[in-house]
């Protein structure tokens, strides 16, 4: 389960609806508990894929953009739990793009975006060996 507060989620919206129509992105900072994976703080970061025209359907984070984003959890006592991105006019469901560059254990956050707003959001679990495993999300309050 992946536990999220709404005032978190308003702000994802909020940024990645500025990003349309280009995927936008970043990092999930929290801890992981008894409850599964909990979510504190988001990290934006810049699309970076190098075809501006593609990034409606690709998504790249600088290393350095991924180096900072560990400081800074380190900083605030956390640790990147994953990845938020969205999916421009596309469902909240993984890509095979985003399969080929999953990482082990990382809860993946995906938001369908449309012209009106966001259609969906999705939360998955990228297991080696299995792939994607969609799981729960929590909003609190």
């Amino acid at each position: 389960m992946v536990v999220i507060k709404k005032e978190l989620i308003d702000f994802l919206v909020d940024a990645l609806l500025k990003c349309y129509p280009y995927e936008g992105c970043g990092f999930l900072l929290g801890k992981k508990n008894q409850n599964g994976l909990e979510i504190f703080s988001i990290y934006p970061v810049e699309n970076v894929w190098s075809n501006l025209e593609e990034r409606k359907r690709r998504f790249a984070i600088d290393p350095r953009d991924y180096l900072k984003a560990e400081k800074t959890s380190a900083e605030l006592g956390l640790e990147i739990l994953g990845i938020y991105h969205s999916h421009p006019d596309y469902p909240a469901t993984p890509s095979s793009f985003d399969a080929d560059y999953a990482w082990e254990g990382y809860v993946y956050l995906i938001f369908s975006i449309a012209t009106d707003g966001v259609k969906d959001c999705r939360a998955y679990i990228w297991v080696n060996g299995e792939g994607f495993k969609e799981v729960e999300i929590k909003m609190n309050p």
